[in-house]
């Protein structure tokens, strides 16, 4: 899509630089998305003080705002497709799969070596595609999974201890894999909550 509309008469200088931003994440931080909160507000108090409405300006400061909430106030401004990653359970970047884990281990990074020889690199929590991000901040982080029945999470850890809150109806019922035992049943029920690290 990027390259349709680049291509095309609604291109515009802002769209080929954020856009491309938003595809490679860049590697430091170009226009911090805070800056993008404070010049909005600027626009949508002004147009409050001269009964001028903008709407478009109006819901662009709202997913700004929801950017900050996700702890990426001081991240790059194309950082708010994050926004829009959480609410689809899809990823634009195209940096998720450019290096891989070469070593056999426990930590975010290395790989699971599975009993059949096959191997997966172990994610920390808040970058496995099912765990979606809803809010971060220097108290807490909240992350929403969903999946179907039968699906599974990449194999994960959190990169530290946490606090989880199964809220089900009916609880949930899956396999639960953990490193150097056997899958087993774990069943939890609607509300429970769990504390420790997980792998």
């Amino acid at each position: 899509m990027y390259d349709i509309v680049k291509g095309a008469a609604g291109n515009s200088w802002m769209f080929s630089d954020r856009g491309r931003r938003m595809i490679d994440t860049p590697d430091k931080v170009m226009s911090a998305l805070n800056i993008f909160i404070k010049d909005m507000d600027i626009v949508y108090s002004e147009s409050k003080r001269l009964n001028c409405p903008t709407p478009l300006a109006s819901v662009a400061l709202q997913q700004f705002i929801s950017g900050a909430s996700l702890g990426l106030g001081r991240e790059d401004d194309s950082s708010v497709v994050k926004v829009y990653e959480t609410l689809a359970g899809v990823s634009v970047s195209s940096k998720a799969s450019t290096t891989k884990a070469t070593k056999e281990g426990d930590n975010v990074g290395e790989l699971w070596v599975l009993p059949d020889g096959t191997s997966e690199e172990i994610l920390e929590v808040g970058d496995e595609e099912r765990h979606h991000l809803v809010l971060s901040n220097e108290f807490t982080r909240v992350l929403k999974v969903k999946f179907p029945p039968g699906d599974t999470t990449f194999a994960h850890r959190h990169a530290e201890d946490s606090l989880y809150f199964f809220l089900v109806e009916g609880g949930v019922d899956i396999v639960n894999h953990v490193k150097g035992s056997d899958p087993m049943c774990d069943c939890c029920e609607f509300g429970e909550v769990r504390y420790g690290t997980h792998k």
